[in-house]
């Protein structure tokens, strides 16, 4: 469009028209237009995972995967999976990531402020069948993941909980070796990893 299509204007000036306060007034709206902040939504407590509650995954490693996975909450899905792999001390969550992958998660220490912190991957199907073998050392099933993380988890018993990405890794040598299975929890102190 040339400026004597657009009447002479610039075509790039803005409009910077204020409507009438006396009709603002008179208007039911809701806050949030014009400038006017949004009231902020504190819920009394968090949204429910799932209908069922009974399950292999402890709900802050549910939490934390359900968080990272890239089928999400809303979504639906025809199948809910869910299984925990290695030994029963240190086991590997594995959570359905839509038909053709698994996120997996293992829970790598907690702090003094009751956090849960999580390492957290996702793995194809055939990743995860090869490592469902009982006969398979699961120490290496993240060495076979992507989206590598740290995920804090607050799991709160009144009011709502929540996942924090700590820290995202590249690749499996970006994770240090002590979040790794058969390694024990970490008492994470005030620095938190990546904090140097």
């Amino acid at each position: 469009m040339t400026e004597d299509d657009a009447g002479g204007a610039d075509i790039d000036e803005i409009d910077t028209h204020q409507p009438d306060p006396a009709l603002v007034r008179s208007l039911p709206i809701t806050s949030g237009l014009w400038g006017a902040p949004t009231p902020v939504f504190v819920p009394s407590k968090s949204s429910p995972l799932e209908d069922d509650t009974e399950g292999e995954i402890p709900p802050a490693a549910l939490w934390a995967m359900k968080y990272r996975r890239h089928f999400h909450f809303g979504s639906r899905i025809d199948t809910v999976f869910r299984a925990a792999l290695g030994d029963v001390s240190d086991p590997v969550y594995v959570l359905d990531d839509g038909a053709k992958h698994h996120m997996v998660g293992r829970q790598v220490g907690v702090d003094q402020e009751g956090l849960s912190y999580f390492l957290i991957g996702r793995i194809t199907v055939g990743v995860f069948e090869h490592f469902a073998d009982d006969d398979v050392d699961i120490a290496g099933i993240f060495s076979e993941a992507s989206d590598l993380c740290l995920c804090s988890v607050y799991e709160a018993t009144e009011g709502p909980s929540n996942v924090l990405l700590v820290e995202s890794y590249r690749g499996i040598d970006q994770v240090p070796g002590d979040y790794l299975p058969s390694n024990p929890l970490i008492q994470f102190s005030d620095d938190l990893p990546g904090d140097e």
